[in-house]
């Protein structure tokens, strides 16, 4: 894999992948009423990985950043 492709995946994909994989872990556990304090915090740190990565390339990244 390219040195571009491998900073892609570290800086963009990986976080927003874990965010939206937490984010619904917790939504989940938030339906069924258990653990309410753990599963606010999965949201949490959900919504903040992937509205980071989110942010990140809309905002700060540009291509010669990646080259």
């Amino acid at each position: 894999m390219s040195a571009f492709g491998v900073k892609i995946l570290t800086r963009i994909l990986i976080p927003y992948t874990f965010g939206i994989y937490f984010a619904f872990f917790g939504i989940k556990r938030l339906q069924k009423k258990e653990r309410v304090v753990e599963s606010v915090l999965y949201t949490l740190v959900g919504l903040f990985l992937s509205l980071g990565a989110i942010i990140h390339l809309l905002f700060v990244a540009s291509i010669s950043m990646y080259s």
